[in-house]
């Protein structure tokens, strides 16, 4: 005797297939409302709270005009309908050899890659502009400092002790979204 079940999709008598047909289900009603739900990202709070919808709201936008997008400025604590926002500060008494900023709080590192809300952040150190090291920079988060403005927090990236006798250091932020 073999083990006889129904194939999933199909109609309670195994009859007929209900693939692409409604399902015959809930008293035998032939249509089904579903509501789903989709969760409201972040990046879609932060962008409606500054009322941008359209174009204006995309990521790789900048609606205020100073040159950074949408999505970096999201990542990085600043205000992208305020072109007079800041999104690097100079800390006072910092090395400099350490770059300081806000960033998104709640997230994870893997090695040199800082995963939260959606988008990826890696912070990138040079000499000369041209070879980028991202490997052995160190990020941690800076405490005694003015509360950080609700969901970020203020980070530290200090360059790697490789580029202690460097005349120049550059540091770089890349922010990646899906």
């Amino acid at each position: 005797m073999s083990d006889v079940r129904p194939t999933p999709g199909a109609s309670s008598d195994n009859q007929d297939s209900s693939f692409g047909q409604p399902n015959q289900w809930n008293d035998g009603a032939a249509e089904q409302d579903f509501s789903v739900f989709v969760p409201e990202m972040p990046y879609q709070t932060y962008i409606t709270s500054l009322g941008f919808t359209g174009v204006d709201a995309l990521v790789s936008a900048d609606p205020d005009g100073d040159g950074l997008e949408n999505g970096l400025e999201f990542a990085l604590g600043s205000q992208a309908d305020d072109a007079g926002s800041m999104v690097f500060k100079m800390l006072a008494g910092s090395p400099t050899r350490e770059l300081n900023f806000l960033r998104r709080s709640g997230g994870t590192q893997v090695d040199e890659v800082y995963s939260v809300d959606g988008h990826t952040l890696v912070v990138e150190v040079s000499s000369d502009l041209l070879s980028w090291d991202s490997t052995s920079v160190a990020g941690t988060v800076l405490e005694g400092l003015p509360t950080a403005p609700a969901g970020y927090e203020h980070a530290s990236f200090a360059a790697p002790v490789s580029y202690a006798d460097s005349e120049k250091l550059f540091f770089r932020v890349r922010v990646n979204f899906p």
